[in-house]
């Protein structure tokens, strides 16, 4: 009698598996191997790393704002500014309010595309679009600690705690709102360590993907950040 080797049905093979679990493999690595990870993010799932980032956000700006509802929100946010806020600036404070999820998901594409063109026309790095969008989209994971981490300590901090900026992590953190102009305040709240974390992180993985220097791939990324800065900071102007 012959017996048949039984098989698996093909949810449950190993092989099944193995897309996740080197999806979130590149995740992890790209914390503490950045460089080294970039070619293998060029294979690697877009979707991940930005359902991270917008679910990151999520938690940083929805708890928030439905504890303490968009009108008692509004209102902190112009006692903490000493010029008040016009009614275009409210909107687009509640705009970016609602619309957090979103708009790092777009930021993340944006610094893709920006890069991709920097390192097709300046360094003649002759990368994909693919790739690279991959690539920047899991360099920038740390802004998803901080969003996570902000959140963590905006839940457990007391009522004296500034809620709209509850991390020593920014350099508004270390101004008073009600001696600095909105523009200058705005601004300094983007520059913040783990920004510069994601940038340089960003910049390991792309100089590992298409074998460039860190220098040569970074001045691309700086400018789009400091792009998307200043144009909040003037909308809030």
């Amino acid at each position: 009698m012959t017996i048949m080797p039984v098989a698996e049905p093909a949810d449950q093979r190993p092989e099944a598996a193995e897309p996740q679990n080197r999806a979130w493999a590149a995740v992890l690595r790209v914390f503490y191997e950045p460089r080294l990870a970039g070619p293998d993010l060029a294979g690697c799932a877009l979707w991940l790393p930005l359902l991270l980032l917008a679910v990151s956000a999520a938690l940083a700006s929805y708890p928030l704002l439905f504890r303490l509802g968009a009108p008692a929100l509004v209102d902190l946010k112009v006692h903490n500014t000493p010029e008040g806020l016009t009614r275009p600036a409210i909107m687009v404070f509640l705009f970016l309010q609602f619309a957090a999820p979103l708009l790092i998901v777009i930021a993340a594409w944006l610094a893709g595309r920006i890069t991709d063109a920097w390192l097709l026309f300046v360094v003649d790095a002759g990368a994909e679009r693919r790739p690279v969008l991959r690539a920047t989209a899991h360099g920038m994971l740390p802004l998803a600690a901080g969003n996570v981490i902000a959140a963590a300590v905006r839940a457990l901090a007391g009522p004296d705690s500034n809620p709209l900026n509850p991390l020593a992590s920014n350099l508004a953190f270390f101004l008073n709102p009600a001696e600095t102009a909105v523009f200058w305040y705005e601004f300094a709240l983007g520059l913040d360590v783990f920004s510069v974390w994601a940038i340089f992180t960003t910049g390991l993985a792309l100089a590992g993907l298409v074998r460039r220097k860190v220098g040569a791939v970074v001045p691309a990324l700086i400018g789009a950040w400091l792009g998307m800065l200043a144009l909040r900071a003037w909308l809030l102007a």
